[in-house]
């Protein structure tokens, strides 16, 4: 694995998330990427180095590979709690600052995260586990054997229900949801 640039305001930010975590986990691009909200390859040209042919046939360190922009680095400075100035400005040689411009610490990642944290793992991981259930139904049927991988499904939700409970304001709202879409004639 490449060791993460810390010559660009991403990859500094990178770098220190992981500070933050050590000896626990580890950031990696993809699990950065997912943090805010970006593809693994957008990261991984946040964080390369464009060179520029220089006088004498020199390189020189041109900047990023892509440029950062206003909306992304809105999403990070909101996902992190880095300061959105901090991630726009050229200086690279500036300390990580938070959004208040004090130095950027591990309670202010735990703070934005938390704040940030729920709607985005419904958003993320529902998704993801919601697909794999389309997968395993679609496979399923073509073999004949729904209602075994309904009923096994179904089992699995109501001991996942059992251990852990569930959202009844969610549940309700969904259930809104469904019923004003059959009754204008939509399908949800």
């Amino acid at each position: 694995m490449k060791p993460i640039s810390k010559k660009h305001k991403v990859g500094q930010l990178h770098a220190r998330l992981n500070d933050f975590v050590k000896p626990r986990a580890y950031y990696d691009q993809k699990d950065f990427a997912e943090l805010i909200g970006c593809s693994r390859d957008t990261v991984v040209s946040l964080e390369a180095t464009k060179w520029v042919r220089a006088a004498k046939g020199r390189k020189r360190d041109g900047g990023p590979r892509l440029r950062l922009s206003p909306s992304l680095a809105y999403r990070i400075a909101r996902a992190t709690g880095v300061s959105l100035p901090w991630l726009l400005d050229n200086d690279r040689d500036a300390p990580i600052v938070n959004y208040a411009g004090r130095p950027y610490t591990k309670e202010d990642f735990k703070r934005a995260t938390k704040h940030f944290g729920k709607r985005k793992f419904l958003r993320n991981y529902v998704g993801r586990v919601h697909a794999q259930i389309e997968e395993i139904m679609s496979s399923a049927i073509e073999k004949g054997l729904a209602a075994e991988a309904v009923m096994k499904i179904e089992r699995f939700l109501a001991q996942g229900r059992r251990e852990f409970g569930w959202d009844f304001e969610l549940r309700e709202r969904r259930m809104l949801e469904q019923a004003s879409g059959l009754a204008t004639g939509r399908r949800s």
